[in-house]
């Protein structure tokens, strides 16, 4: 049996062909290089690309025995990002809005959560497909996002098609992209070249303000608003350098704001969620400034060393920092073609600007004393690390090798000498400072044979400058640049069986058939992992929890986002007014209160039953009442009442400010308490509490106006035209 992904992946590459056009061939090349980085999932029947498989050595997976290939580094991919696209999925296809998630927490914002890019084209495309054709074809596209905006990129700078395929290439299937492919942030990063795109025909007087509106618009949906930041400061430091009129300008300020309105129907609710959040605040008082120069210099050695300090998939990472957020190797084929270019580019503006935002990102990215310190001043970079600016550094190397790849093929005359000693010094002196450490964490041999592959590299860079120009070609090029990377990136993201994906399992079946709330200790049932049962856990693991959470449950900024602080175990009245009625253990261990009744004990794990819990929804004095649930969905309920004096309803959800109460279709004013509560008039009627994100409906009359300005654009534009 095929993996029915592989099947799409052929047919949806092969396209390409069909249109015989430069832009089809790269399509094609793109779409067969970018499956290459997904092959431990594709070789399986109903593989996706996950390291979910950690979750067998934790209750109540462990019990199932199952052994799979696994990656550490990918516990935000596998325990918060999937299971928010499993909750995406789950409401679309149910005809809801997903503006509320009451699977985490005592529940808390979906829309305004900004991670989850609700509205971005391809979490839409993900949400219409089946969950494992979904999990497989997500980080393929945005790895086709990134490489053709890249291509795109380097023809409106004038690259040939040859150099092109190399520029595209080179960032579509870069470190940074491939890594960080199961992210939602690579959405964001995937439409940096897009946005360069149109700035750089902005800057030719081939566009106007309206493109790059759609255009960063989509990137500001794709849930991480730092990166449409440092696109920003990569688009002024390109466009500084290489001058432009004050036209252009005003075109791409113009679009910019346009931007903003479009996607304020997103980031408004999310500016509000995450200045509430722990995470958020935590960023502010803890921004990383310089580093030491020879640190810096070190780990700047990465673009050429992919492996310097190991790697987590082969469990030998032994290096201080995220492997993920500082994988700057995008093949040594991009760095020999970039350094040439670099070395006879010709004295225009327009190139010298790429090697400026190279430097600028590579100043503050890796840290340099003096410019990160300034970039860390600026208050609304400050929880913006620096260190993703290495998506500047490899558009721009990507770029450079596109140039230089053009030079290759038309020019007889090849200084590579100089690009062959940077990138010889460059794997000598990682030789020479952490020749040691390969040896004691058992990497030697691997850092033999990649600098063998090296050296191989640079004597066919040698060979290549003594044959025919006609002998050289751009494809044999591309070839062993996919080669390279795919035998490097390849091995981020192991494959599992969409069947493997988080199985039930007795106890959770048992769960799934009770109602309110439950917990865990420690990493029983991994936090968020209820979101994919459709269960209601107390915890949760997410950056944008909000900080009135942690203080309800005693949670400070010293605890870790997936633990319970000790002392709630002991705090019955704040279990039980949270409904928490069933706790999840171990299989064989003790109640952590005595109190606790045995409900199911399996060789999975044992729940117990707090019988002190209160009911999700409630009435403050029950015997002079009765209700019934009618409707319950994600940000909804509708509850109906009888009641024989005024009383408090209460619902066991987190009053967030967006919930709205009506009776009998009358607003009410909700109370001013943690929880849903409600003051019922006497008599019978039927409650509705509705939750709509904050700032959305604002954010809705501005994606209009945005909207209409666009259309108003385009018919004085056609106007203009036909005139």
């Amino acid at each position: 049996m095929v993996n029915p992904a592989l099947v799409w992946i052929l047919l949806l590459s092969s396209l390409g062909l069909v249109t015989k056009k430069p832009a089809g061939r790269m399509w094609f090349i793109l779409g067969i290089a970018a499956a290459l980085m997904y092959t431990s999932a594709l070789q399986l029947p109903t593989g996706i690309p996950t390291g979910a498989a950690s979750a067998y050595s934790i209750s109540p997976w462990k019990v199932l025995n199952q052994s799979s290939e696994t990656n550490q580094l990918l516990v935000d991919v596998n325990f918060l990002l999937q299971p928010s696209l499993v909750h995406l999925h789950r409401e679309l296809n149910a005809g809801q809005i997903p503006f509320w998630n009451p699977h985490q927490a005592i529940g808390m914002t979906y829309w305004g959560n900004g991670q989850n890019a609700p509205l971005f084209p391809l979490h839409l495309i993900f949400a219409l497909l089946p969950l494992q054709l979904g999990f497989m074809l997500l980080p393929w596209m945005r790895l086709m996002l990134a490489g053709m905006g890249s291509w795109a990129l380097a023809r409106v700078l004038g690259v040939r098609e040859g150099g092109a395929i190399i520029a595209g290439l080179s960032f579509g299937l870069c470190g940074m992209m491939v890594s960080f492919s199961g992210y939602s942030m690579t959405n964001a990063v995937a439409m940096l070249p897009w946005v360069l795109w149109s700035v750089e025909r902005i800057v030719q007087e081939r566009f106007d303000w309206r493109w790059l509106s759609i255009i960063a618009a989509i990137q500001l949906l794709g849930g991480h608003p730092h990166t449409s930041l440092h696109t920003v400061l990569i688009m002024g430091t390109y466009l500084v350098v290489r001058g432009t009129s004050w036209r252009a300008w005003l075109h791409i300020t113009l679009g910019w704001l346009v931007a903003a309105m479009l996607a304020s129907i997103i980031l408004i609710p999310t500016a509000i969620t995450i200045t509430d959040s722990l995470r958020y605040n935590l960023s502010l008082s803890n921004g990383a400034g310089s580093v030491p120069l020879s640190l810096s210099l070190i780990h700047l050695l990465r673009i050429v060393l992919p492996d310097l300090f190991g790697n987590p998939a082969t469990q030998t990472w032994f290096g201080s920092a995220n492997y993920f957020a500082t994988n700057s190797y995008m093949g040594i084929i991009p760095l020999l073609l970039a350094t040439l270019y670099i070395r006879v580019m010709p004295r225009e503006r327009k190139w010298f600007a790429w090697v400026a935002v190279l430097i600028f990102c590579v100043l503050v990215a890796y840290r340099f004393p003096g410019l990160v310190d300034i970039y860390m001043q600026i208050p609304v970079l400050q929880s913006a690390p620096s260190h993703r600016l290495i998506s500047g550094i490899m558009l721009s190397v990507a770029m450079l090798a596109g140039l230089g790849c053009d030079y290759w093929l038309h020019n007889r005359e090849l200084p590579v000498f100089w690009s062959i000693g940077i990138v010889f010094t460059a794997v000598i002196l990682g030789w020479l400072v952490l020749g040691d450490d390969w040896r004691q964490n058992d990497i030697l041999q691997f850092q033999i044979m990649f600098s063998l592959g090296v050296f191989i590299i640079l004597i066919m860079a040698v060979i290549s400058t003594r044959i025919s120009l006609r002998w050289r070609k751009a494809y044999i090029v591309a070839l062993l640049l996919i080669v390279d990377v795919a035998l490097i990136q390849g091995r981020t993201y192991p494959g599992l069986a969409s069947e493997s994906f988080y199985p039930k399992t007795p106890a959770i079946d048992f769960l799934q058939s009770k109602d309110e709330r439950m917990i865990a200790p420690t990493y029983v049932l991994r936090p968020n992992t209820a979101t994919i049962y459709g269960l209601s856990d107390l915890r949760i693991d997410d950056p944008a929890r909000d900080e009135e959470y942690s203080r309800m449950i005693g949670s400070d900024v010293g605890n870790s986002l997936t633990t319970i602080p000790m002392n709630l175990w002991r705090n019955a009245a704040l279990l039980d007014r949270f409904s928490v009625r069933w706790v999840m253990q171990d299989a064989n261990t003790p109640p952590l209160q005595d109190d606790w009744m045995l409900a199911y004990d399996g060789s999975d794990a044992r729940v117990y039953e707090r019988p002190s819990a209160l009911p999700m929804v409630r009435l403050t004095n029950p015997v002079n009442g009765q209700i019934d649930i009618l409707s319950r969905e994600a940000g909804y309920w509708e509850i109906q009442y009888f009641v024989m004096e005024p009383q408090q309803l209460v619902v066991s959800e987190f009053a967030a400010p967006g919930w709205t109460a009506t009776i009998n279709g009358q607003s009410y004013r909700l109370a001013d308490e943690q929880l849903l509560t409600l003051m019922l008039p006497s008599g019978q009627g039927i409650v509705q509490l509705r939750y709509t994100p904050p700032g959305f409906i604002i954010g809705l009359l501005l994606f209009a106006i945005a909207v209409l300005m666009i259309t108003v654009g385009t018919f004085i534009s056609y106007q203009n035209k036909k005139g």
